[in-house]
């Protein structure tokens, strides 16, 4: 059978959601996942790219919310948990 581009392919991984989100100032968050992980994210970076301009305000950055796992805001944008989880800092005790 030959796969067709509408297909879903499970990978056979487990999915990874945001279950919990901190603000920690400026553009920093810590996050918690369904897998276990925590640690801190900064997402300044994000918000040189056009699409994420508008949240290098922080007053647009903290109006953030979790919708089925993802980290978004109100004007449709959002971030990937996958992302999110790559990019975390682990810091022992947490």
């Amino acid at each position: 059978m030959r796969k067709q581009d509408n297909d879903i392919v499970d990978s056979g991984l487990p999915v990874c959601e945001v279950v919990d989100v901190d603000y920690l100032g400026g553009h920093r968050l810590h996050l918690r996942f369904s897998d276990g992980a925590e640690g801190e994210v900064d997402l300044a970076p994000l918000t040189q790219q056009d699409i994420f301009k508008g949240l290098s305000d922080t007053r647009q950055f903290i109006r953030f919310g979790l919708e089925r796992g993802t980290l978004v805001w109100s004007d449709s944008l959002d971030v990937s948990p996958e992302y999110l989880r790559e990019h975390i800092e682990i810091h022992p005790g947490v």
